[in-house]
């Protein structure tokens, strides 16, 4: 049995499924319940293979696959980035009601809740950074003379 494109008009989802010649003319059921009718090729298809480096988009040759994994890759960014912004929100409002506390001053619990920083652990964190500070510096020195230098 051949392999036909449909298109649904409500959702917008373009998807193939197996039909009888018979069928062909026929509307099939989308997954959003609408009725979606035969797309009619609009040209002659042809197939490459692109070389892609790096991260591409996923394309896996059928279009309802790729709609669904491209949907639930949005659905979790979205889900990530709403927990970001929850995070943010609750920092923020440490910050308002701790005049003098900075971003540098929060902890996060191990229960995952935050907390300002008692003294002695936010002179910790800062001799923490300022290692790190130091180190990333002396990296970025060696790097810079182990480089080729161009000329």
């Amino acid at each position: 049995m051949p392999t036909y494109e449909y298109q649904c008009m409500e959702c917008g989802l373009r998807f193939e499924d197996i039909s009888s010649v018979e069928n062909k003319e026929k509307p099939q059921k989308c997954h959003c319940g609408a009725m979606a009718e035969r797309r009619v090729p609009e040209g002659v298809a042809f197939h490459f293979d692109a070389k892609i480096e790096g991260l591409g988009p996923q394309n896996t040759g059928i279009s309802e696959l790729d709609y669904e994994i491209d949907r639930i890759i949005a659905k979790d960014a979205e889900k990530k980035w709403d927990n970001v912004e929850a995070r943010d929100a609750v920092k923020r409002e440490i910050i308002r009601d701790n005049p003098g506390t900075s971003k540098e001053d929060i902890s996060r619990e191990p229960d995952g809740s935050y907390s300002v920083m008692e003294e002695d652990l936010k002179k910790g964190a800062l001799r923490v950074r300022t290692i790190n500070n130091v180190a990333m510096q002396l990296l970025k020195r060696k790097r810079k003379d182990l480089s080729p230098s161009k000329g």
